[in-house]
């Protein structure tokens, strides 16, 4: 997964607490929202960790790339090359960028 803006907004918002803040009392709704940010912020790392993308897909001067890219585990190697083209082969790929993440993806918080 790609760092989304979420997350860099929340980190640059969590910047802002890298010094000394203001006494809130417990009870100060400060807090709940101060909660809430570093939770949202720490989902959206947890989230952005969690992909497989091994390398970015750097383009060399003739317009040709390496991918790196990480087999499906419990299946066949050779059953996955022949999906991903064999070196040398043109293929077309297409990166979508999900809203979500997957529901197997469960967050520890």
């Amino acid at each position: 997964m790609p760092v989304n803006k979420r997350l860099v907004n929340g980190a640059d918002k969590l910047g802002n607490y890298l010094h000394a803040v203001n006494f809130r009392p417990v009870g100060d709704p400060w807090w709940t929202e101060f909660r809430e940010l570093l939770i949202d912020t720490y989902r959206a790392a947890w989230v952005t960790c969690r992909g497989s993308l091994l390398c970015p897909p750097f383009l060399h001067k003739d317009g040709t790339t390496n991918l790196t890219i990480e087999l499906d585990r419990g299946q066949e190697p050779q059953l996955n090359w022949q999906a991903y083209g064999m070196p040398g082969q043109t293929i077309v790929a297409k990166v979508e960028y999900p809203e979500a993440p997957p529901t197997d993806w469960q967050c520890d918080l």
